[in-house]
Order: C-alpha cells, then sequence, then structure tokens
C-alpha cells in the first residue's frame, strides 16, 4: 500500500519539481521494521553459535550490538549528511524577503504556489518584515473560504463581489476578450516618472487606457477562478495600490497584463504602459540597495538542482539592469551592476546554464577595459567535456581577435583538425588568421594539408596559388 500501490494511485508526472521521499515514509517505516528484524535475526544467530563459549558470548553479542548501532547512522551521515547539511543556506529567507522589498508599500502581491508563498507568510507572521504588503496565492484563489478571507484580512484585498457570490464560486463559461482599463492621468505620469529617462517621459493630462487580452484558462472554454478573481482585484484596487506579480507566476496566469509588467526586483510591477522591461531606477535600487545574497558566493554551501534553477532569477535580474545601461552607454553603471553579479553570485559558485551568456557578460567586461574577465569564461567553459567542434571555432576566434591571444587559438584550431580532419570551418579560420598576422608559410601549410586529404577541392588550389605568389 505505501510502496507500489501508492505509485500506481498518484501516477506521478515526470519530472517532479522536487524529491518525493515523503510520499513513501510509511514504506521507509516498514523497511526499517525488517531491518531492525534483521539485525535482531543477526545477533541471535551470534548468540546460538557462541552458546558453548559462555565466556566470551555475552561480550560479543554487547560488541556486535554496539557496532550495529553505530555503524547504520555513520553510514546514513557519510552518504547523506553533504546534500541535507544547510550550514550557510539562506536561500529561503533572503529570497523571499527580496520578493518583498521589491514591492512598494501597501503592495498587492500575486504568488504562483506553496513554494514561494509560504516562506513569504513566514517573515510576515513570525518575523514582521513588511506586513503592509498583501500576499494573494493564485492556487489558493480558487477556494471561497480563502477569497473572503482575503476580502475581509487586515489590510483587506480590494475585492468587490459580494460574499454570497463568492460562496461556491465556479470557473465561468469565457471567449476571448479585450478588456479596458482607464488609467487616471496622475498614475500615467507617475509611472512614467518611475522608469527615471527624462526622454521617455512625456506628460499627459488626460484618462489613459490599457487593452489586454482575456482567453478561455480551461479548455478553450472557461476561465478559473483565480483568473476571474485577478481581474477583480486590479479592477476594484484601481490603482489605488501597487500590483505586482511575483517573477515565478507563469504567463498563462497573468490574463493577459504581461505586456504591462515591468520589472521592478523579483516581481513584476502591473504599470499603464507598455514596452519599457525595467525602471532602471527601481531595479538598480532593488538589486544593489535593498536585497540580501548571504551564502551565494561561497562554495561550501550546498545548493540543490530546484535552488540553483530559482536563484537565476536574480541573474536574469541583474542582466536585464546590465543589458540596459550597456546598450545606453553607461559604462561606470554598466561596471557597477557587472561587478555586483559577479560578487554575489559569481559564476565558479552557481553557473550559467548557458556558456553563450557567460561569454557574452565577458565580452561586455572586455569591451569596459577587463579582457581577464571573458579569459577567465572561456578558460572555464573549454575544460567541460563534448565541447561541439563548432562552438570550439568560434572560441578560438574570441582567443584570436578579441584577447590578441594567437597562440591559443591556433592550438584550439589544430586541435579540431586532429579529431575531424575534414572540417572545412576549422581550416578557413586557421588559414584566415594566419594571413591576418602575416604568417603566409603557415597559412600555405594548412591549405597544402587540406589538399592532400580533399585533391580535388579547385577552390583551394587557386587560393593556394594566390598566397604563393
Amino acid at each position: 500500500m505505501t510502496g507500489i500501490a501508492i505509485v500506481i494511485y498518484l501516477n506521478q508526472p515526470d519530472p517532479q519539481p522536487r524529491e518525493r521521499d515523503y510520499v513513501y515514509v510509511g514504506n521507509f517505516y516498514a523497511f526499517a521494521i525488517w531491518i531492525g528484524t534483521g539485525a535482531t535475526g543477526v545477533l541471535d544467530y551470534i548468540f546460538e553459535y557462541l552458546k558453548r563459549y559462555s565466556a566470551i558470548r555475552r561480550m560479543v553479542i554487547f560488541s556486535g550490538a554496539g557496532i550495529l548501532a553505530v555503524v547504520l547512522p555513520v553510514n546514513l551521515i557519510l552518504f547523506n549528511f553533504n546534500s541535507h547539511d544547510r550550514t550557510g543556506n539562506y536561500v529561503p529567507w533572503d529570497y523571499s524577503y527580496n520578493i518583498l522589498q521589491s514591492c512598494e508599500k501597501n503592495a498587492i502581491l500575486f504568488t504562483n504556489g506553496d513554494n514561494d508563498t509560504f516562506p513569504l507568510w513566514y517573515l510576515q507572521i513570525v518575523e514582521g518584515v513588511r506586513k503592509d504588503v498583501n500576499i494573494v496565492n493564485l492556487s489558493l484563489l480558487n477556494t471561497d473560504w480563502y477569497i473572503l478571507q482575503l476580502k475581509h484580512g487586515n489590510p483587506p484585498v480590494p475585492i468587490t463581489l459580494p460574499d454570497e457570490k463568492i460562496k461556491g464560486i465556479l470557473p465561468s463559461l469565457w471567449q476571448k476578450k479585450t478588456l479596458v482599463l482607464e488609467v487616471p492621468p496622475e498614475i500615467h505620469n507617475k509611472f512614467l516618472a518611475e522608469i527615471g529617462d527624462e526622454k521617455k517621459i512625456r506628460k499627459v493630462t488626460k484618462p489613459q487606457k490599457i487593452t489586454f487580452d482575456v482567453e478561455p484558462t480551461i479548455m478553450g472554454q472557461a476561465l478559473r477562478v483565480q483568473d476571474l478573481m485577478i481581474l477583480n482585484i486590479v479592477y476594484g484596487n484601481r490603482w489605488r495600490r501597487p500590483v505586482y506579480f511575483a517573477m515565478t507566476v507563469a504567463d498563462e496566469n497573468k490574463v493577459g497584463l504581461k505586456k504591462y509588467l515591468r520589472m521592478d526586483g523579483l516581481a513584476f510591477k502591473l504599470v499603464s504602459y507598455p514596452g519599457e522591461r525595467i525602471s532602471p531606477v527601481r531595479l538598480r535600487e532593488s538589486l544593489i540597495k535593498k536585497f540580501r545574497y548571504r551564502g551565494l558566493n561561497d562554495p561550501s554551501v550546498y545548493y540543490d538542482i530546484q535552488t540553483k534553477d530559482l536563484l537565476q532569477n536574480i541573474r536574469t535580474a541583474f542582466l536585464q539592469l546590465i543589458y540596459y545601461y550597456y546598450t545606453n552607454k553607461m559604462k561606470n553603471e554598466t561596471l557597477e551592476a557587472l561587478n555586483k553579479l559577479n560578487e554575489v553570485l559569481p559564476e565558479e559558485v552557481l553557473p550559467i546554464s548557458n556558456d553563450e551568456l557567460s561569454i557574452q557578460i565577458g565580452q561586455i567586461y572586455r569591451e569596459l577595459g577587463q579582457p581577464q574577465e571573458l579569459r577567465k569564461r572561456l578558460d572555464r567553459i573549454l575544460k567541460k567535456e563534448n565541447v561541439p567542434s563548432s562552438n570550439l571555432i568560434k572560441y578560438a576566434m574570441l582567443y584570436g581577435y578579441q584577447l590578441k591571444d594567437f597562440s591559443r587559438a591556433e592550438s584550439i584550431l589544430n586541435d579540431v583538425i586532429i579529431k575531424e580532419p575534414n572540417n572545412v570551418q576549422a581550416y578557413s579560420e586557421l588559414v584566415l588568421m594566419y594571413e591576418r598576422e602575416k604568417k603566409y608559410e603557415k597559412s600555405i601549410d594548412v591549405l597544402n594539408k587540406w589538399l592532400k586529404i580533399n585533391p580535388e577541392d579547385k577552390n583551394c588550389l587557386l587560393y593556394t596559388s594566390d598566397a604563393a605568389d
């Protein structure tokens, strides 16, 4: 019942968001009883075997029991301690704190599920952090009791439905609709001012409107209760309080408002204009002044894969800010954000899964006068196994042309040629690099090497002739 049967009953999809060992805890208890029974059987066997040796029998039994009592837990500790040790791991506390600090005073914050809601509740209820923020859990927002709790809470969430309609609320039939929400001019002007770029601020004196498409979320025919309540809260709020969606909320849970969401940290703020992905002023304030990053640069702290994936959200926010500064040619600000990212989330401790992204960061560093950062990232990537040849050639070009390390580039290209003698791109890049360095004899040697393998390549014959001239 607690093993095979529950696997069939639960029919858990693969992959799961986390380990589900706790589902099978009854099975573990049963197995632990078997282990205890087996240990007792071993001791009984020894006891019977040593009946004729009464002088040492008691000593052997107690020694055996003592060894079993020590070896079993020690074995578990040796095998599991590293992955279960939470020393220095402040991610649940700090990440939740950072979400709350992303929000303005008296905000309404929509969260996705238990993982990004329960730690927020802990901070608010137990430690008294940012109790002014109303947390609205989208999973629970499908239940009437929770909606009533929000409506009559302190502070209350602006829900306009009467209690009688909330009780027993069900999904509603729905066809795709374009909804309109009016924005007072003073609110629109305030949102624009938060961008922090005077060139993009055009004050208005008349009410503005935002339009967004709301599509069915249940089998193309209906809206979930949570979607209906998001709309009710947004319309009932009438821009009186700031509204946010946590970064972990999926796009399909935003009722078409995605284009009006602006990144202010680990939460997106609902604003009255589309297109601006960030407020550099607010995002910088969150990332550099407010947020906490304890232990994220400590290689001795264990982080499982789910935690590492979650922390990429912080890196994403930093990269948005870096990209804004870089494209607007704000060198000092770009370096500040890059260095802060490197300080709190070093790639050596929390690697970037996308090598190209890591290299792009290195290239920005190089353009800002720190080529060693690009070299460091290239060197680290080249230590990986099974790097594709096309990538190796690209990295060789970066060594040769951006870092002026032609010997390193030459070595990489020659390694590719040894592994893949017919890789024409590797030959071509090596020839071009030799020509650029005016090492014509080496260039001809490479071309002749290619001709030995591909004697019918007439284009290469012409190229060789021109090089010889």
